[in-house]
C-alpha cells in the first residue's frame, strides 16, 4: 500500500509523506512553534534540502500524532507559570519537560533531529 501523501513542497512540488518528514534527512527540522494555544496554529518547520529547491514550509503538529509512543497530555500549559516557553522560539530546540499537551510533540521534534543527523553521519561514512 502506497503511504498517503501529507504534504506538497511548495517550490519543487514533490509529494511528502509523513515517513519521509520524519525519515528523510533531505528534509531538514528546523523547529517548532505556536501561535496561541490551539493544534490549528502548532507547526513543525521544514526546510527541503535538496538540488534546485531549498524551499521552506510547515505542517501542523497534529498530523505526526500517530508517531508519538507516550501518553499526550489532555491540558495545554502554554505560557502558563510552569511553562518552560520553548515553543514560542522555532529556534530553541530544547526538551520540555512540563507535563503540558504539546511537550510530547518537542519530544518527537527532537528525535526526528537526532534521527535524521544518525542518518546522514551513515551515509557520509559510507560515501568515505
Amino acid at each position: 500500500m502506497e503511504a498517503k501523501s501529507i504534504k506538497q513542497c511548495p517550490y519543487c512540488k514533490m509529494s511528502l509523506t509523513l515517513e519521509q518528514l520524519a525519515q528523510d534527512p533531505d528534509i531538514d527540522i528546523i523547529g517548532m512553534s505556536f501561535a496561541e494555544d490551539s493544534l490549528e496554529w502548532v507547526y513543525y518547520f521544514f526546510q527541503h534540502e535538496v538540488p534546485n529547491c531549498g524551499s521552506s514550509f510547515l505542517v501542523r503538529v497534529d498530523e505526526f500524532t500517530s508517531l508519538i509512543q507516550e501518553p499526550i497530555p489532555t491540558e495545554k500549559m502554554t505560557l502558563r507559570d510552569c511553562c518552560e516557553e520553548h515553543c514560542v522560539s522555532v529556534n530553541d530546540l530544547s526538551t520540555c519537560k512540563a507535563e503540558c499537551y504539546f511537550a510530547p510533540f518537542r519530544r518527537l521534534l527532537i528525535k526526528m533531529i537526532a534521527d535524521k543527523e544518525r542518518i546522514r553521519a551513515a551515509r557520509s561514512s559510507v560515501a568515505r
